[in-house]
This record gives C-alpha cells, structure tokens and sequence, in this order.
C-alpha cells in the first residue's frame, strides 16, 4: 500500500494538473491512496480536492491557518494507511510508472527512495507532459547527486518516518531545509538512501522571475539553516549551510554590498545575462542575512528547541 502526501498552500492550478496525472498511474487499484493537505488556502484548492475525489482515492485535510509544508507532512502521514509514503509538491507532475517505480525499490529493504524532480517551465498549461522526451530522461539519469530527502519526490515507509519523529515544526512556515533535517535523522536511524532514477516527476516553475520573492525565501531559508546547525552541531551540516555566507562576504569584498545589488535589481531586465547574475548574488546575500538573525536567535541563552 502506498499513500501520496501532498501539502499545498494556494496553488490550485498546479495541484489540479499534478492530480490529473497522478490519475493515470498504473500502480494497482486499490493498492495507493493520495491525501492533499491544504495548509490553509484561501484560493480555489478546496474545490479542486473535492472535484477529483471522485476519480481518485483522494482524501482532503485542512488547516484553518498555514502552519508550513513540514507541519502539513506530519498531518497527512498520520492520515496514511499505506506502508510506503511518497512525498511529492503540488506543482509536479508524476509519470504513470512512478508509484510502481518507488514502490518495487522498497521492496525487501530499508530506505528512502530518492526520486529525480525536473524543471519544466511555464505558468499556463504545459500540453501533454514530456515525461518520454529524450531530454528529460536524459537529465533523470544525469541526476547524481542533490541533497538528502528533498520532498518534491521522495519516498519512505510510513514506520520509518513515525520513528525519526517526522518533521520538525520548528522550522514552521519558513522556506528551506526542514526536508533535509529529517533525512539526517532518518540515515541517523539507519535508513539507507537509494536513488531510483527511473521515478522521475517533472516540477514546474513558473515563467519570469520575481528577485524579491526569491531573496525573501532565501532569507527564510537562511533563519531556518541556523536552526538546523543548532540542532545538529556537526562539521558536515556546518559545511552545509555555511557555503553560501563565504560567497557573501566575498561579494560585499568586491564592492557588492547588499544595498547595491538590490538597487541593481530593481533596475535589470531579469532575463539579461548581467541581471541573472546580480539577482544569483542577491538570493545568496539575503541567505547569509537570514543565516545571521537565526544565529543570533539560537544563540546560548536564546536556543529553541525543536520537536524532534
């Protein structure tokens, strides 16, 4: 049995499009289970749940307030009845054969089931998804590495995720690394990572690129890291999420300082090579800002603890 956990938070264009294809799985009736959390939307998504339940062994949960994509998990694994839990985003789009592909690579071991995830681009409908296309099977067997547990495409059995904890709410509605948290906990317990290149997804992004949302994200993500280090107080996790700050500090070094790039910013086309450029460097700076206020938030006196 297996059970799909999805968490969304006002996409219900992205979600309806992951949902219609997770209705041409080839997986055996009967045998999986899809459950959307909804975090707290105040868009179309609970008319979007209600519309496929009758195609899919759907089941919808709600927050009444957003809690974050972690917290969300939690409550659709405590739903599940199935024995594997495959996490997936609301803006993937899952090929027929990737229940049964996630499925067969837990079969007779213990691990999480890492699944490539690949961009597709564009805000409006995609056509019929490439899932076949040379370019994308291509890039699913280029993907070698990535970062442990990363939940746009990722499965695990439901006793493993119950023994590690699940996710930490501490890291709440922020964006960045609560995914990665758990899978350090998970290998911690001796739960074996296995990359299964043939259960792919495509993740769709939108078009354009909006570098002050981006930056803010990143900010968060930056809080949400120093969390992490002072959870887990290791050289690898520092490594992890220190690399980025040395790029920071080398940038304000050169005469970028924030002020300036995000004046730069604002004043680019984003799609010319100069503007990419300045808004890579500014996503990295607002991290290292983010990473500095998580610092001071756990430092000894002020440390949080997690749930986890």
């Amino acid at each position: 049995m297996v059970s799909v956990v999805i968490p969304t938070y006002n996409r219900s264009e992205p979600l309806e499009a992951c949902l219609l294809t997770l209705a041409t799985q080839t997986y055996p009736a009967g045998r999986w289970e899809v459950i959307v959390v909804d975090d707290g939307s105040d868009d179309e998504t609970p008319a979007i749940v209600r519309r496929h339940a009758t195609a899919l062994p759907l089941t919808g949960l709600r927050h009444a307030v957003r809690c974050g994509s972690g917290p969300a998990r939690n409550t659709g694994v405590a739903r599940a009845r199935g024995d594997v839990v495959v996490f997936l985003d609301s803006d993937t789009l899952a090929p027929p054969w990737l229940l049964g592909e996630h499925a067969r690579t837990h079969a007779g071991r213990r691990c999480f089931v890492d699944g490539p995830a690949i961009t597709v681009r564009g805000g409006g409908a995609i056509g019929p998804p490439p899932f076949e296309a040379p370019w994308v099977r291509l890039l699913a067997a280029l993907d070698l590495a990535g970062a442990r547990f990363v939940t746009a495409n990722v499965s695990c059995r439901r006793a493993d995720l119950v023994a590690a904890g699940g996710f930490d709410v501490a890291f709440g509605a922020r964006y960045g690394w609560e995914d990665t948290e758990l899978g350090l906990r998970l290998l911690r317990l001796g739960v074996e990572r296995v990359k299964n290149r043939r259960a792919y997804v495509l993740h769709r992004q939108r078009s354009g690129y909006d570098w002050r949302e981006r930056g803010l994200k990143q900010e968060e993500a930056g809080v949400n890291a120093a969390y992490f280090l002072s959870k887990h107080a290791t050289r690898d996790v520092a490594r992890l999420v220190r690399g980025r700050p040395h790029l920071a500090r080398a940038f304000v070094a050169c005469g970028l300082d924030a002020d300036r790039v995000r004046r730069a910013c604002a004043r680019f086309v984003w799609h010319t090579p100069l503007a990419w450029g300045l808004c890579q460097i500014h996503e990295i700076q607002q991290y290292e800002r983010g990473l500095r206020r998580g610092l001071a938030r756990t430092a000894p006196g002020n440390a949080r603890q997690g749930s986890a």
